[in-house]
């Protein structure tokens, strides 16, 4: 990481004004009690490979920071406001679930979850040394196969990672469609 060149790069990863608008607009009109954002990764990153979750999130267009901490939104986003992680704070948005790096990480930043989803398909069953490789630092992490459930209520959200293993994977301690790890959100917690 470093160079001018390469944060110049990380710059010109965007929404677009269009986009960020109307996202913006969204996030105002919204009066949801759970406000959930599904994206394929954060905008930015730390690095070319885009990869990561609360660790890159303080930079470029999603967080407003160069690689050496200085805040350069305004220099390079003149009039769109506020980064997007501020945007997602400001409007009380619940999870932010990311994927790209095909595993499960449950990262909390300023009342956010960012979650990173596992790929149902992805046979990495008991690692997690991409998480580390990525950059996750902290957090729940749990390698692949499975998929999220979300179920929704009045009063709450809880989130499900349900596991997927193929007949010859699964043992007396994993058995396709268990549950390994489960959060909730209250609506009063936002």
């Amino acid at each position: 990481m470093g160079g001018g060149s390469d944060q110049q790069e990380l710059w010109n990863r965007t929404l677009g004004r269009t986009q960020y608008d109307w996202f913006k607009s969204v996030l105002e009109k919204s009066n949801a009690r759970f406000k959930f954002i599904f994206l394929h990764n954060l905008v930015g990153g730390a690095d070319r490979t885009g990869r990561g979750g609360i660790e890159v999130a303080p930079y470029f267009e999603w967080g407003g920071k160069d690689l050496d901490g200085k805040n350069e939104f305004d220099r390079f986003r003149p009039g769109w406001g506020l980064p997007i992680h501020e945007l997602l704070v400001k409007h009380h948005v619940s999870i932010v679930f990311h994927g790209h790096d095909h595993l499960f990480v449950k990262q909390d930043l300023d009342g956010i979850v960012y979650q990173e989803v596992p790929q149902p398909g992805h046979a990495r069953i008991g690692s997690i040394r991409s998480a580390v490789e990525y950059g996750y630092l902290n957090g729940e992490v749990q390698s692949s196969s499975g998929h999220i459930r979300v179920n929704v209520s009045n009063d709450s959200a809880r989130v499900d990672y349900v596991r997927s293993y193929l007949p010859a994977q699964e043992s007396s301690q994993r058995k396709n469609g268990d549950v390994s790890y489960s959060y909730l959100i209250r609506n009063d917690q936002r």
